[in-house]
């Protein structure tokens, strides 16, 4: 897969070390630049119950 996706080598080797440099603040601005709650919509799906 590494090869597929065109990783660096030593992508298995860095991986746990980029996973522990993510900080909260870097995941809000994620969300806040990615997820429009004003855009969200609920769908529920089932079966009469």
């Amino acid at each position: 897969m590494i090869g597929f996706y065109q990783l660096p080598l030593d992508y298995l080797h860095q991986f746990n070390n980029k996973i522990e440099a993510v900080t909260l603040e870097m995941i809000k601005d994620a969300f806040q630049r990615r997820l429009h709650l004003d855009k969200l919509v609920i769908v529920t799906v089932g079966g009469k119950t």
